[in-house]
């Protein structure tokens, strides 16, 4: 960006990584520079909004997501908006950057779990270079979990029932990780709420409302607007205070808010208590489910309470014995705990079943272990 100020490619990159690094106020500034010299970007309209919320700014997001919404009526009507002669030739020096390809600028790392070998997986995986944190939460997604293996979609039977029985213009999914939205998707989800909303206010039934109120609550996560998913999932517990997935869905999206707020130097033990206890209540609920000990596990490992995070992973595996999720956070929690064998072993079963990034943390353990040893 020194050398190449209108290079608004790498400013939208910038910002997208300002974001992610928990800058919100930074990456605001970038999506605000390119919107400026491309006012009909939409899709960076939402990402601001998004930020804009993370901090509060209520009427700024809902100003920008109103832009947004004009814009999808206006194009069902055969309204297009169109940019000056000036800007159009303005535009035209910049031809080499072409907004529309957004989403082929930023890749995000993958957590590679195959069962079939991809290319630069050949030869010796453990020289693959990895982030060392724990593989993130299972939470409930409009976006199926890509995690690379070709024939696996993690599962729930509550998930599946909802699916089955539930009318809905989108599925529910179990996933880990938040997977970044190109715009195609942004706008259909967008749309989605529109039209969920709709429904939500014309509807007194209380069985056709939970259900409603899960799937909006799912959209607004998916979209990253934690504030509106944790009132609709609170809303839908005040109908039905029976409902695991809402208790689930509400204390993963309040841990997640609870990332930004911290990020901002705010004090977030309240929000993780309401998280931890949300948890507890889908648990007694629903014992027999993996994921909500695993979500519980990784939440006591970010407080520090890591051995109740091992006891909660141990669980989970006992649940699902294929977990390869839970075998690879067991084992960065043991070496943390300086059982250093027991963690090359989780961490070794992890790889079996497919997340073959566990083989470099081995790989860093021991060279790290005999270092000790040598001094």
């Amino acid at each position: 960006i020194k050398q190449e100020p209108a290079n608004f490619m790498a400013v939208f990159n910038r910002g997208i990584l300002h974001e992610k690094t928990g800058n919100i106020r930074a990456a605001i500034d970038d999506y605000s520079a390119v919107i400026k010299q491309f006012p009909n970007f939409w899709i960076g309209l939402s990402y601001r909004a998004r930020c804009y919320r993370r901090l509060g700014m209520t009427a700024k997001a809902e100003l920008d997501e109103f832009k947004i919404l004009k814009a999808q009526m206006d194009k069902r009507l055969g309204v297009q908006a169109r940019w000056s002669k000036a800007k159009l030739k303005e535009v035209r020096k910049r031809s080499e950057f072409n907004m529309d390809k957004y989403n082929q600028m930023v890749v995000n790392d993958e957590n590679e779990v195959a069962h079939e070998y991809q290319s630069r997986y050949r030869g010796r995986v453990q020289d693959n270079t990895v982030n060392t944190s724990l593989m993130p939460m299972f939470h409930l997604s409009l976006v199926p979990y890509a995690n690379g293996i070709r024939s696996y979609q993690a599962f729930d039977r509550d998930v599946e029932h909802f699916n089955s029985v539930e009318k809905q213009i989108d599925k529910l999914y179990v996933a880990c990780g938040n997977e970044q939205l190109d715009e195609a998707r942004s706008k259909h989800f967008f749309i989605l709420v529109e039209s969920l909303s709709v429904k939500i206010g014309g509807n007194n039934n209380n069985d056709a409302l939970r259900a409603l109120l899960l799937q909006r609550s799912v959209a607004y996560s998916t979209l990253q607007n934690f504030d509106a998913a944790i009132a609709d999932a609170t809303t839908l517990l005040s109908i039905d205070s029976t409902s695991a997935m809402a208790y689930w869905h509400r204390a993963v999206c309040q841990i997640a808010m609870s990332g930004f707020k911290a990020s901002n130097g705010v004090d977030v033990k309240l929000q993780e208590a309401g998280a931890l206890s949300d948890l507890n209540k889908a648990i007694a609920l629903k014992p027999q489910n993996a994921y909500l000990y695993y979500c519980r596990a990784n939440l006591y490992a970010h407080q520090g309470n890591n051995e109740k995070a091992v006891a909660d992973y141990t669980s989970a595996i006992k649940l699902d014995n294929r977990f390869a999720e839970a075998y690879f956070n067991r084992g960065l929690t043991y070496i943390t705990l300086d059982n250093r064998s027991q963690g090359v072993k989780d961490l070794s079963k992890a790889g079996e079943l497919g997340l073959y990034s566990a083989y470099n943390i081995i790989k860093k353990n021991s060279a790290s272990a005999t270092k000790k040893q040598s001094k």
